[in-house]
């Protein structure tokens, strides 16, 4: 068995998953686990925490699609976001995660938060037409 299929085995038992801020795991409930899912946690571990980095790295991937800032500070939001690089696996997962969380933080320094509506938006788009990229429009006047 590998990572992906053990947290599946989890998901439908209704077992969370969660890296612990020392490099550990917790699984809960622990009614839910038996001595051999528990066996396979252990081995599989790194593989583990790895897979859900990358999933803490996809969530803020997908709020940072749809921040808002006060007026002015989408040039330099769209600045950030850009240097991002797609998700790959050669990349580490935790270096990747870090460097989403600093630029997530980074924008709600400049007064960004999500926004709901847009989340919605994006993630009809994307349901709608996969693979697809959002473009800018500008609202060019004639003069």
């Amino acid at each position: 068995m590998n990572a992906e299929a053990l947290l599946t085995e989890f998901r439908a038992r209704g077992i969370r998953v969660e890296p612990r801020p020392d490099g550990r795991l917790r699984l809960t409930p622990k009614d839910r686990l038996t001595p051999e899912l528990i066996e396979q946690a252990r081995r599989l571990k790194p593989e583990i925490l790895s897979r859900l980095q990358i999933d803490q790295a996809l969530a803020i991937i997908g709020r940072l699609r749809a921040f808002i800032l006060p007026a002015g500070r989408m040039p330099a939001a769209r600045a950030i976001v850009a240097l991002l690089q797609p998700l790959r696996p050669e990349l580490d997962a935790g270096e990747t995660l870090a460097c989403l969380q600093a630029v997530e933080n980074e924008l709600i320094a400049m007064g960004g938060r999500p926004d709901p509506e847009i989340a919605e938006a994006v993630q009809m788009v994307e349901s709608v037409f996969p693979g697809s990229k959002l473009i800018e429009i500008k609202n060019n006047k004639l003069q």
